[in-house]
C-alpha cells in the first residue's frame, strides 16, 4: 500500500512542504517522486541563492561552533552561532513569560541560532520590520548613539566611494546595505544594551588562508564602545557574504589609520599589511613590508553570527529589545514565539545536532 502522502494533490503537498526549512526541501527536492520534486523545486527556487550563500559562509566561518545550551535551527546542516557576543540570554527568564504571551507551562524557552527566518520573515531590504523604539528606550540609547534623525551612520559622499570601490572589486554590497547606512533613523532603532554604535570602515582585503583563498574583503561597520569587540561585513567577488565577530580590530593590527575617511583617503586596503591612501606610523612609504605573523588575523578568531546582513540586523533588533524590557508589542512577541522554542518540544532537535 502507497504512503497517503503520496496520493495528495499538488496545492495540498504544496502546504505540507511550506513548513520545511530550505535545506530539508531541498531534500524532499532530491527524492525520486516526480510529484515531490515539482513541488519542492518550485518551493526551493526563491531560496536557492540563499542556501548556497549560507552553506558557503558556513563552511569557511561556521567551524567555530559558540552555541553550547542553545537549539539548532536547521539541525544536521549549520550548527548554532556565537550567542553571547553581546551578553544576550540563551533563555527567556520565568518572570518574562506573561509579558511576551509565553505558555509558562511550556518552559524553559531556549533560542534558536541561526535563527529559521525564511519561512515567515519578509527581509527584502525594505526593513518594515524595523519599527521605532519606544521613548523610554530611545532615551536610554541617546547618550551613547543618539536620537533618531540626527545623523547617518555615514555621510554620503563616504558611502559613494564605498559603493564605487566594492563595484571597481567585483564585491556585490548585500540587500539592504546602502540603504541602512543612507538612512538617519534605521540604524538609530537598534538599540543595544552595552552601547554598541554602527560606523563605517574601510574595505580590508583578508588574507588567502582566512576564506580558502576566495578573495575576500572585510569591513567593519559595528563596534562596542569600548573598542573591544566588533562585527564584520565579509563578501567575496563570488558573491558570497555575512556578518562575523571578533575581539581582533583589524585596523589596528594592520596599522591602518581609522580616524575617519577623508576626501583623499582611498576605502580600499588591498594589500594585507599595506595602508593604500596613507602609511601607517613609522613607514616612509616606500617599498611595501611584510605583515609580522602576529599581525595577521586568522579565521579562528572570526564568529559567524549572521547568515545575511539583514538577518544579522533583524535579530540583534529583536534580541536587544528584550533587554530594554519595553511594552511588548506584535513583532517582539512573533519573533520569540517563532525563534524562542520550548526546550521540551524540540528535544528531538538538540540529540540529532550531537
Amino acid at each position: 500500500m502507497s504512503a497517503p502522502i503520496l496520493a495528495l494533490p499538488p496545492e495540498l503537498l504544496s502546504q505540507v512542504f511550506s513548513y520545511l526549512n530550505p535545506f530539508d526541501l531541498e531534500c524532499v527536492a532530491k527524492t525520486l517522486n516526480r510529484s515531490f520534486y515539482g513541488v519542492a523545486a518550485r518551493l526551493l527556487k526563491p531560496h536557492a541563492t540563499w542556501l548556497r550563500n549560507a552553506r558557503r559562509m558556513c563552511s569557511v566561518f561556521g567551524r567555530q561552533s559558540g552555541g553550547v545550551g542553545l537549539l539548532p535551527s536547521y539541525p544536521g546542516h549549520i550548527n548554532t552561532f556565537k550567542w553571547d557576543w553581546s551578553h544576550r540570554r540563551a533563555d527567556i527568564p520565568k518572570n518574562c513569560y506573561e509579558w511576551l504571551g509565553l505558555h509558562p507551562a511550556h518552559g524553559p524557552y531556549i533560542r534558536s541560532s541561526p535563527p529559521d527566518l525564511r519561512g515567515w520573515m519578509k527581509l527584502d531590504g525594505s526593513f518594515q520590520w524595523l519599527a521605532a523604539l519606544d521613548d523610554e528606550t530611545a532615551g536610554q540609547m541617546a547618550p551613547h548613539t543618539g536620537m533618531e534623525g540626527q545623523r547617518s551612520v555615514a555621510p554620503d559622499w563616504q558611502i559613494d566611494l564605498v559603493v564605487k570601490a566594492a563595484e571597481e572589486l567585483g564585491l556585490t554590497l548585500p540587500q539592504g546595505f546602502e540603504k541602512f547606512v543612507r538612512s538617519f533613523r534605521l540604524h538609530h532603532r537598534i538599540p543595544s544594551f552595552n552601547a554598541w554604535y554602527f560606523r563605517l570602515s574601510k574595505l580590508v582585503k583578508c588574507p588567502p588562508e582566512f576564506d580558502d583563498d576566495a578573495g575576500g574583503y572585510l569591513q567593519r561597520f559595528h563596534c562596542d564602545q569600548q573598542h573591544c569587540a566588533f562585527n564584520y561585513l565579509y563578501m567575496n567577488p563570488a558573491g558570497n557574504h555575512c556578518v562575523l565577530h571578533s575581539s581582533v580590530d583589524v585596523y589596528e593590527a594592520l596599522g591602518i589609520e581609522e580616524s575617519g575617511i577623508g576626501h583623499d583617503d582611498a576605502v580600499v586596503d588591498h594589500d594585507v599589511g599595506s595602508n593604500i591612501g596613507g602609511s601607517a606610523e613609522g613607514d616612509s612609504g616606500g617599498d611595501t613590508k611584510e605583515t609580522p605573523d602576529y599581525l595577521k588575523f586568522e579565521n579562528e578568531q572570526f564568529h559567524i553570527v549572521g547568515l545575511s546582513f539583514e538577518e544579522f540586523l533583524y535579530t540583534t533588533y529583536f534580541e536587544e529589545l528584550l533587554n530594554f524590557k519595553p511594552q511588548a508589542f506584535g513583532g517582539l512577541k512573533h519573533f520569540v514565539a517563532r525563534v524562542y522554542r520550548s526546550a521540551a518540544e524540540v528535544a528531538h532537535m538538540r540529540e540529532s545536532s550531537g
